[in-house]
């Protein structure tokens, strides 16, 4: 296919009327052109570029890479994971029935997708050749609240689970016995919700990595084997003394509990929940928006494994530095990007927007380097 760049300074250039896309159903065409304005063309910082790679995505959840390297999309609703080839969408296993498909992550040769769940529950399941599915695991929560899913460098699969109120509703199950502050005592129980459980990919147990997160929907190893994970804080359900902290970044720990329901971030609720908890680590950054995805670089032109990237419900795109915690801006004008990842080979930045259905590539021309480093870096 032959590939259209467009370059973006901060200030855009005129625009060309773009290709027409094909109805709904129809095979997926290569885009080639400059979009227009409306479609939502990324606005970069200088020295950064993008092309649109496909359309037509259909609730894009995740982007994965398989072990050629080749860039794959998962869709939530069709429930489905296709590889990209050539600016077509080519499937590769397709669920259905039991709720979206939220989650995607590759560990030895395979893909293992999360599905939300329905009357089968929150299941994981492992993508065999010719796109059988083979059930992992069963018995997790379900009705939306099963979410990311990414493979840790021990070889497991960790998974993201919301609480049941910030997923509008429920009963919340948790990771351990607990008293509250009217004396009852609730038994834990695995699998809980608004946690990060830790999966076997041969044997399907199942064990609790951390709790007390509102709604984890998003997590990310860095290169030294580190868990970050981003939780959405939904503001009808942050019943807190002080102001509203926002979306949280946490550097994740085994064991350890992150403060909900009576913390969000270290701002206490003013109706707090528990008689006895430790007090809640802090967040690595508080972050602007409401986050729908998380990402490290690893390549330099991104700012490398020191950032995090995550995409934004408003349509923009931010690093943090995290060692200092500062986030700054990197991409607006997207409509509702929800997946990010970096190609492992190239290190351009992949990103799924389900506002507008396309697929982007995003590249750092030589010299970008200092475009990221030497404005977060303090």
């Amino acid at each position: 296919m032959a590939k259209v760049w467009i370059a973006l300074p901060l200030l855009l250039a005129a625009c060309v009327d773009a290709e027409p896309v094909t109805a709904p159903g129809e095979p997926l065409p290569p885009v080639v052109g400059v979009l227009p304005p409306d479609e939502g063309r990324p606005v970069l910082p200088t020295g950064y570029a993008a092309e649109t790679v496909t359309a037509e995505l259909v609730d894009p959840r995740a982007v994965a890479f398989d072990d050629q390297g080749a860039a794959h999309v998962l869709e939530g609703q069709p429930a489905r994971l296709s590889r990209v080839s050539d600016g077509v969408l080519v499937p590769v296993a397709t669920g259905g029935g039991n709720g979206p498909w939220t989650g995607v992550a590759r560990v030895d040769g395979r893909f293992y997708v999360a599905e939300a769940g329905g009357a089968l529950g929150g299941r994981v399941l492992r993508v065999e050749p010719h796109g059988a599915l083979v059930p992992v695991v069963s018995d997790l929560p379900a009705g939306g609240l099963l979410g990311p899913l990414v493979a840790g460098p021990d070889g497991a699969l960790y998974a993201g689970v919301s609480t049941a109120q910030a997923a509008g509703g429920g009963a919340d199950i948790p990771c351990q016995d607990i008293r509250l502050q009217d004396g009852r005592r609730v038994s834990g129980q695995v699998p809980c919700t608004g946690a990060v459980l830790r999966i076997q990919p041969a044997s399907g147990e199942v064990e609790v990595h951390s709790w007390g997160y509102t709604n984890p929907v998003a997590l990310a190893f860095t290169p030294e084997g580190r868990l970050l994970v981003a939780d959405d804080v939904p503001r009808q359900v942050a019943n807190l003394a002080g102001p509203e902290p926002g979306d949280i970044l946490w550097r994740a720990e085994a064991g350890v509990w992150f403060g909900w329901p009576d913390y969000a971030g270290q701002v206490a609720s003013a109706d707090p929940h528990l008689a006895v908890h430790p007090n809640p680590p802090p967040p690595v950054a508080t972050l602007g928006g409401d986050v729908r995805a998380l990402a490290i670089p690893g390549h330099d032109a991104f700012g490398g494994p020191l950032q995090a990237f995550t995409a934004r419900e408003d349509g923009a795109i931010a690093f943090t530095t995290l060692g200092s915690g500062v986030t700054v801006p990197f991409a607006a004008n997207l409509e509702r990007p929800t997946g990010l990842a970096f190609d492992p080979g190239d290190g351009s930045l992949w990103v799924a927007d389900a506002g507008s259905g396309l697929l982007w590539r995003i590249v750092a021309f030589p010299g970008a380097e200092s475009s990221i480093q030497g404005r977060n870096v303090p």
